[in-house]
């Protein structure tokens, strides 16, 4: 179960969307969020790049990692 918390090679309970933006050699996407705790808006961005770049592996890893 432990690989299931890595996409590439990167942790996704602590990774950025700027390490896979560096990683992956892409620019990053802009969230529009309101008062939201860091770690959810970090959440909300992998959510979003994921989505945005149709990398559906990393987005079912966090959909596993992160329901709802």
């Amino acid at each position: 179960m432990e690989q299931d918390n890595f996409y590439k090679g990167l942790d996704l309970r602590t990774a950025s969307q700027n390490d896979f933006c560096k990683l992956l050699k892409l620019t990053p996407v802009l969230v529009s969020v309101d008062l939201i705790k860091e770690v959810d808006i970090r959440v909300i961005e992998l959510f979003a790049f994921a989505e945005n770049y149709e990398l559906k592996e990393l987005f079912d890893k966090l959909n596993k990692l992160y329901p709802n």
